[in-house]
């Protein structure tokens, strides 16, 4: 219908339909689409829009046309789906003498429009609104119908009125509510105040044919096309669909049967579609003008058609547009079907590298992941691990993300209301309670029909969704449920079902007739694998998170768990409920939390210092005295701190004589620091005599020499500077961090009783008033008690983490310290903590670790398995023993984590299948069958003690090294008690004793567990290995050591060998006949009760190392521990950045081996350890920017030199 409006000016009435169509968002419709859900035409514009999809168009928005009218169309071309219209025309703009139609004949054809509606889509009458302009008339209504459907009801109605004066027809453009045939002249409702209905087509929508390969007497077109003909036939009823049919590609011709030559609309539209769609594949053109380089010619047609059939299923339409698929994937539902979306992809490209598939990403992805950094971060992470984890095909993908998208299923709806939702589609009922109404007073065989279909349309449904799955080997039913989980059951009732009783109001008859249903149809809910394998996602009420990536995305029948957890990473202070920023959120405060996470692995020792160290030191002015003793501790416990400068202003508090301070740092260089930390040590050292022979005049006299060379600047403004500018017999150039242990070791012996001859022959008995204080520090008087110790952690805070922090951070700083006070502020065992928990990430335990907490009470073992507890709940199981967890129907495998509250004693053979992931056959309860489950579960334990090993319940001193490997523990070592079980009379003491009062943070447990998951994600992601695995440091000196106590007291034969002098050390070798002497001196002093001559020792050796001694001259992995140690001291390095380590270096420290064997064993060591530093391209080879740790560390002592070898 072509329209005019000649009486208004041509620009006012393009104005208006622009600000029309800018205020309801509507975009330019692209010529190569085929259909769209809605397409607009504007005659005055000579364009055709298209309204956002999903968007409502209902005949009020038109409104504002009422007076002027508009030229805007419905382009049915263009579109399969369509809600059911009809332009009606009086036959006078044929034949001006015929009698005009009138309303009360338009309110005829109306109610016969109705009665046919209802009657084809058997449902409730149809809303229908009549519209009018003089003689013609358009009908509207609220009912969604196919094009052959649409066409055909219209034709049935035309003959129906064929002896009236009327044009009655389904127009190519079909005009909206308030189109104008000239100025001031639009179509008005017949009736005011009519219902307003609906313009746009919708999914489901009720069709009338079918596609089948056998022609039949309800022919409607015939296509030709290859590998065979397809034939478009009636059905005999009409049915509500959510897909239009799939006509065929390479098409040849199309014709329309005899009495259905009156569709050729659907004939244009099959042969155009076909058409589109073939040119366009087949020319390789590419409207997206996109890139894909690195894709071949076949790669490329494959990804046109998966846009193609993404367009087809979503949108009903054959184009290769790709707008609507970023959208849709990337932007919809907050990105959370982006993952499906995308692996959907991948599988359609196959065979394709992960780094060919993710460039296509980049490309695809382009304008929205510059602004979206989740979209941008899930491509740069997305790896082959994500894509194993999807088994469904590419096309079974599809469809299922098109029954959702169609149907409106976000990602934040429950079970029952995505179930509701669909249901309300397909019967067309607007809510169950409406069902419920609909059912009041029906008789029973009425009730059983209504039954009938809303049963067929329930199971139906969940079998789409996948809400609903059958195990046929173990007769056990699987239902979904909002946690993120399959929950198992024998049997279905409406207490397991979802949302059922609500349609049916709990009617039994109604539960029986669903019940014969399901148990009929068992086959539709079968599934060839239940569980997939997902290395590095689980399932929580949230989502599902991707480790590798760091995002969630939605739960959806693709990924499919038997357990959950509460969340991965989580706001704390937002409910815990999915929502469309969720990934958005997590990636910001991911970024906040990483900030934390350098802290604590780089700068612990600044929290240390200002937590502990400064008020230990600075209260030291008014400490009556320390013990001798505590030294020793004060400063191993500092020395494990690799960077202190950040307490070198402690050294302006303590301005002591700078020459007292050169004795120290002369004795310091002289001597080993344990020396110094001793005066009865320090004496023997340095006078080689009896200490009570030593008075003042004897140590003046004895460094008279010496401080006379001693040259500094007295007038540097800094006590440090002064320090830094001395120049004496062996001390020049010094560093700060030098002068920083001088000050700290001097201040020590002048606050201990035992240095006081010492001191007073310096005349430095008294502490002087401090040069300068720290503005943080200034007027603080330090008390030893809780309340101080609280005001010491917020100065913390303030230095380290700065002020004004939100909840969540002061949640992040809490943790690092609370983890910090466990650890002793060690950063190695710091991290190494983080790195144990963060191992949660993974599901599967890929490192094959047990990990253990092990220590003293109260150093915090139970409140960190109380974290892991809350971030893995609610399945975890805590248990006694170990052993209860084999015991229970194999509780490892059914839940996230297996707590142990107390690790003393182990089974050989449980602890190697429980670490070692081995699949197991998990008998059901008051079952015979059996279900096999694949996946172990992480465990986690605490203990006081050294393990024990069992063996069939008797004590197993034979345990082998690979068992006590899968043993991973560290110690804690700091103590919190409260303040009325432990008293100190200074934070010193406290630090030595490694000792704090409990009470000093307000966090709850759960805020503290909260802060812990983020702590340890974000170290996860930036520290794991290049196949994502957690990385744990198995040479950790704190887990090294305690597995080598627990292997001493469960191997018979590695302790013997420890007893021996020997040790296992991996690279190291020895020559089996200085074993043997070694072995054989060690049977002849009978330091065993089991291993009583040289057979014993062979026998255990074969059996331990599977190595028959008789048959090798040397032997790996065992060396003498003093040998190793030597080697350690004489071989290790350092990072230096102009540091170069030549051939002749190396061979200068081998030469302090006296045998061929000892001088391998440490040149191996050397190029294990300093492989990174190797540049081969210098001469013979040097090693750069690296240093000897350690000069002048002595020859090694032959012990045994009839053996050949060094001891």
């Amino acid at each position: 219908m072509t329209v005019e409006l000649s009486n208004t000016p041509f620009n006012q009435t393009q104005a208006v339909e622009l600000a029309f169509l800018e205020r309801y968002k509507l975009t330019p419709y692209v010529a190569h689409k085929s259909t769209s859900n809605t397409v607009i035409h504007s005659e005055t514009l000579g364009r055709h829009y298209e309204w956002p999809e999903n968007a409502t168009v209902r005949d009020d928005v038109l409104r504002v046309f009422k007076d002027c009218g508009h030229t805007l169309a419905i382009d049915y071309t263009k579109t399969y789906v369509r809600k059911f219209s009809l332009e009606i025309n009086c036959a006078c703009q044929r034949n001006p003498s015929s009698t005009h139609a009138n309303d009360a004949l338009a309110n005829n054809i109306k109610s016969r429009v109705e009665v046919m509606l209802k009657r084809t889509t058997n449902n409730e009458p149809p809303q229908c609104a009549m519209w009018k302009n003089s003689c013609s008339y358009h009908l509207y209504s609220d009912v969604s119908v196919s094009l052959p459907l649409h066409l055909l009801v219209a034709k049935h109605l035309s003959i129906n009125f064929q002896e009236h004066n009327l044009l009655i027809e389904v127009p190519p453009c079909m005009p909206l509510p308030y189109s104008a045939k000239g100025t001031s002249r639009p179509y008005q409702p017949m009736i005011l105040g009519q219902a307003s209905v609906e313009l746009v087509g919708r999914y489901p929508f009720f069709e009338c044919i079918t596609l089948q390969h056998v022609s039949s007497d309800s022919l409607v077109a015939t296509i030709i096309a290859e590998p065979r003909p397809v034939y478009v036939c009636t059905t005999n009823n009409t049915r509500l669909v959510y897909s239009k049919p799939k006509f065929p590609s390479n098409i040849s011709s199309v014709t329309l049967g005899k009495t259905f030559s009156y569709m050729n609309q659907l004939e244009e539209f099959i042969v155009q579609s076909n058409r589109r769609v073939a040119k366009t594949l087949a020319d390789g053109g590419d409207p997206t003008e996109i890139e894909l380089r690195d894709l071949d010619s076949r790669s490329k047609e494959k990804f046109r058609e998966f846009i193609v059939s993404f367009n087809i299923s979503h949108f009903n339409r054959s184009d290769l547009s790709l707008a609507s698929f970023v959208r849709v994937s990337a932007s919809d539902n907050g990105g959370l079907y982006l993952q499906p979306y995308t692996v959907a992809m991948h599988k359609s490209l196959e065979p394709i590298t992960v780094d060919a598939f993710k460039s296509v990403l980049r490309t695809v992805y382009k304008e929205v992941a510059s602004v979206d950094e989740t979209v941008a971060r899930f491509i740069d992470m997305y790896e082959v691990h994500t894509y194993n984890s999807y088994l469904d095909t590419a096309t079974e993908m599809m469809a299922y993300l098109s029954y959702l998208f169609i149907n409106n299923i976000s990602p934040f709806l429950t079970i029952d209301a995505r179930i509701n939702e669909v249901m309300s589609n397909s019967l067309h009922i607007e809510s169950p309670e409406r069902a419920c109404k609909r059912l009041q007073g029906k008789k029973r065989e009425e009730k059983k029909e209504v039954y009938d279909q809303l049963v067929r349309v329930y199971v139906d449904v969940m079998a789409r969704l996948k809400i609903l799955m059958y195990n046929e080997s173990t007769l056990t039913w699987y239902v979904a449920n909002d946690n993120g989980f399959y929950k198992s059951c024998k049997s279905l009732t409406d207490s397991n079902l979802p949302c059922i009783g609500e349609w049916t109001g709990y009617d039994k008859l109604a539960l029986d007739m669903l019940g014969q249903h399901l148990y009929s149809r068992k086959s539709f809910f079968k599934t060839t694998d239940l569980w997939p394998v997902c290395e590095f996602m689980f399932a929580t009420m949230v989502g599902v998170f991707n480790s590798v990536t760091g995002l969630y995305t939605a739960n959806t029948a693709f990924l499919r768990f038997v357990k959950t957890r509460k969340y991965a990473i989580w706001d704390i202070t937002r409910p815990l409920k999915s929502y469309d920023k969720q990934n958005h959120d997590i990636l910001k405060l991911s970024y906040s939390a990483s900030r934390y996470v350098n802290i604590l692995t780089n700068r612990l020792t600044e929290v240390f210092t200002h937590f502990q160290l400064a008020p230990a030191v600075i209260q030291l002015r008014d400490v009556y005295d320390i013990e001798e003793f505590r030294l020793t501790k004060f400063f191993a416990l500092i020395q494990t701190h690799t960077d202190l400068r950040g307490a070198y202003f402690l050294v302006e508090y303590y301005p002591i004589d700078p020459k007292f301070i050169y004795i120290i740092m002369y004795l310091y260089d002289t001597n080993e620091l344990e020396s110094l930390l001793s005066y009865e040590k320090l004496v023997d050292r340095v006078f080689r005599y009896e200490q009570e022979r030593v008075g003042e005049n004897e140590w003046r006299n004895k460094f008279a020499q010496q401080m006379a060379t001693l040259k500094y600047d007295e007038d540097e403004k800094s006590y440090m500077g002064t320090l830094l500018s001395m120049n004496g017999e062996r001390v020049r150039d010094v560093s700060a961090q030098f002068c920083f242990y001088a000050v700290i070791i001097a201040v020590c012996m002048i606050k201990c009783r035992t240095f006081e001859t010492l001191v007073r022959a310096f005349g430095v008995s008294r502490l002087p008033p401090p040069k300068s204080e720290h503005p943080r520090y200034s007027g603080v008087k330090f008390v030893t008690n809780l309340a101080c110790l609280k005001k010491n952690f917020e100065r913390t805070l303030d230095i380290v983490f700065g002020s004004n922090l939100n909840y969540f951070e002061r949640c992040l700083t809490e943790i690092i310290v609370k983890l910090g006070m466990s650890t002793a502020f060690d950063s190695e065992t710091t991290i190494e903590l983080v790195n144990m928990v963060s191992a949660i990430f993974v599901p599967i335990n890929k490192n094959k670790k047990l990990f253990i907490f092990f220590g003293k009470k109260d150093t915090g073992k139970s409140l960190i398995c109380n974290w892991i507890q809350e971030l893995n709940s609610p399945d975890v199981a805590r248990l006694t023993r170990l052993e209860e967890a084999v015991e229970r129907a194999n509780i490892t495998m059914r839940h996230n984590v297996t707590i142990i509250n107390e690790v003393n004693t182990l089974d050989s053979s449980h602890i190697k299948s429980i670490t070692g992931n081995d699949a197991e056959s998990m008998k059901k309860f008051f079952s015979q069958e059996y279900e096999l489950q694949r996946s172990q579960s992480l465990v986690y334990g605490a203990t006081n003690n050294i393990i024990k090993f069992y063996s069939h319940k008797s004590r197993n001193m034979d345990t082998d090294k690979t068992t006590i490997d899968r043993i991973h523990a560290i110690e804690l070592r700091g103590q919190q008690t409260s303040e009325a079980e432990y008293s100190a009379d200074s934070f010193f003491m406290m630090m030595t004793e490694s000792k704090f009062y409990e009470g000093i943070m307000n966090c709850k447990e759960s805020h503290s567990a909260n802060a812990l998951a983020w702590i340890t994600y974000v170290a996860y992601y930036h520290n794991r290995d290049q196949n994502f695995r957690p990385v744990i440091n198995v040479h950790n000196r704190n887990v090294k050591a305690y597995k080598a106590n627990v292997y001493f007291n469960n191997n018979e034969l590695y302790a013997f060998m420890v007893r021996s002098g020997l040790t296992e050390a991996e690279g190291f070798t020895m020559c089996k006949e200085v074993l043997i002497n070694t072995v054989k001196r060690s049977i002849e002093d009978k330091i065993s009760s089991t291993i009583t001559k040289l057979s014993d020792f062979k026998l255990k050796f074969s059996q331990h190392y599977n190595l028959a001694l008789d048959e090798v001259s040397v032997v790996q992995n065992i060396q003498y521990t003093a040998l190793i140690q030597h080697i350690q001291n004489n071989m290790s390095t350092i990072p230096s950045q102009n540091g170069i380590i030549t051939r002749d270096d190396i061979d200068a420290r081998l030469k302090l081996y006296n045998t061929v064997l000892d001088r391998e064993n440490a040149s191996v060591f050397f190029k294990l350890n300093n492989k990174m530093y190797y540049d081969p391209t210098d001469g013979g080879g040097v090693y750069r920017g690296v240093c000897f740790a350690k000069e002048d560390v002595g020859s090694y002592e032959i012990r045994d030199e009839t053996a050949g070898s060094s001891r």
